[in-house]
């Protein structure tokens, strides 16, 4: 699932795309704080490529396309985060020819994703980090934290009149050590 925590309070909260779909998964919330419009996404991981839960994802990631174009303004001031389950390009990964034709790196899901950034966001983690090699995902499998075997799947998008107030982006590795973490870090970028 996904949420939005803010110490200031949160309005005009609403889970989904609202539209036609029959999609019982909770994976986008958003709310506006202060002025800014929120979205969290958690986009479908999609399995293996060319199955059903692929199918969803590129379907899911084509609906949120459509949502932006009918529900908000490239204008307004809007931030789409959260775990998007692709990497934008090979920068974005350690390894790209391991991950080339898996669902996270897979041209159709990169296409997708850039498909909903082109709407009007900008990606304020690469503004600070354009040459790559900065992760926030890492498999469970075969030590890849500690080899720096990682994909950066984690984003923060936001509106131009946003993104050219964001003073920072890092991921905080330090939120992936220790015992039994999440197999993600958290992505944080700071505005004025």
């Amino acid at each position: 699932g996904v949420a939005i925590l803010s110490r200031l309070e949160a309005t005009n909260v609403a889970g989904g795309m609202a539209d036609d779909a029959d999609d019982p998964q909770a994976r986008l919330i958003q709310g506006d704080i202060e002025g800014v419009h929120f979205m969290n996404g958690y986009f479908p991981n999609g399995q293996e490529v060319g199955s059903e839960k692929y199918e969803y994802k590129l379907e899911w990631m084509a609906r949120l396309c459509a949502m932006l174009t009918r529900g908000v303004s490239p204008a307004e001031n809007v931030i789409l985060c959260g775990d998007f389950n692709v990497a934008p390009d090979d920068k974005d990964a350690a390894n790209p020819e391991k991950w080339r034709d898996s669902v996270l790196c897979h041209s159709e899901a990169r296409e997708g994703l850039e498909r909903i950034r082109a709407w009007g966001f900008e990606d304020v983690f690469r503004k600070h980090h354009p040459d790559g090699g900065v992760y926030s995902w890492w498999d469970y499998r075969m030590l890849a934290f500690p080899k720096g075997d990682g994909l950066r799947i984690d984003h923060i998008f936001a509106t131009k009149s946003l993104a050219g107030r964001c003073t920072a982006a890092r991921v905080d590795r330090d939120e992936r050590k220790g015992k039994k973490p999440s197999d993600h870090a958290p992505v944080i970028a700071e505005f004025n």
